[in-house]
């Protein structure tokens, strides 16, 4: 059985895509299966992807109508087969030992549901060019906090490696948020299981984000928004709809 399942979710990413499948591609850890949940393409990803798997078997290719983050998130759930989950968006890599590092926190440690490393940020120009212009930088290395974590979301998908029964117990992504979906599951984990995440100090990813373009994982978010993310600006309107549904998890437990 494979051990690790890595799920990469993407829309329209033919230009910065072969990045994220390099980075997993590279990793020092061999055990896992990468899942690519191709979300309605129609700029050339479908081939792109199609040429890395007719190398590397280890590579399925799925494709589903455009449905958004969270459905191609899920849909990739139910392709796999690994006894954790492992999430990356096209746009961002992995350094190459994100994964060994992350399993080897799990070993012998039962009670432990999820972790996440710390990570790079990049905020890059808006031509999208991946050796384009670094407009901000800074690393993100928050200790874990349930409490911070009902207010705020500090931990970044790309970082974040989570045990199957999580998902079994839990079920996925919510389908109804077009963004900060990654904000609601982990409230919810952190709600039902408290004690069950650890953050590990180790810088293990690369994350882009680039003003006035789009990721899957926030088709419309705006520039401020942006920049609030990068710790620039102060939260804004966007954190309404996770915090009321937040409130629900709690009021419901």
């Amino acid at each position: 059985m494979t051990e690790v399942s890595v799920i990469i979710p993407t829309y329209n990413r033919r230009l910065v895509i072969g990045r994220a499948i390099k980075s997993v591609l590279n990793q020092t850890y061999n055990d896992y299966e990468l899942i690519i949940v191709d979300d309605g393409s129609s700029d050339g990803t479908r081939e792109l992807i199609q040429e890395y798997a007719e190398k590397d078997k280890r590579i399925k290719y799925v494709y589903q109508e455009n449905r958004g983050a969270s459905s191609a998130r899920n849909f990739g759930i139910k392709q796999s087969l690994g006894e954790y989950l492992a999430f990356l968006d096209s746009d961002n890599e992995w350094l190459s030992d994100f994964l060994e590092t992350m399993v080897s926190v799990f070993k012998n440690r039962k009670s432990l549901l999820m972790a996440y490393c710390s990570e790079n940020l990049f905020l890059t120009s808006e031509d999208r060019d991946i050796n384009g212009k670094i407009i901000a930088r800074r690393v993100r290395a928050e200790e874990y906090n349930p409490a911070k974590l009902l207010k705020t979301n500090y931990i970044d998908i790309n970082c974040v490696i989570l045990k199957r029964e999580l998902y079994d117990n839990l079920g996925g992504f919510d389908e109804n948020l077009t963004s900060l979906e990654d904000w609601d599951y982990f409230a919810r984990v952190a709600i039902a299981y408290p004690f069950s995440i650890r953050h590990v100090d180790t810088v293990l990813v690369n994350y882009y984000y680039s003003e006035g373009f789009d990721t899957i994982t926030n088709k419309m978010m705006p520039k401020r928004a942006i920049r609030s993310y990068m710790g620039l600006a102060e939260p804004d309107e966007l954190t309404r709809i996770v915090l009321s549904n937040i409130d629900k998890y709690l009021k419901d437990r």
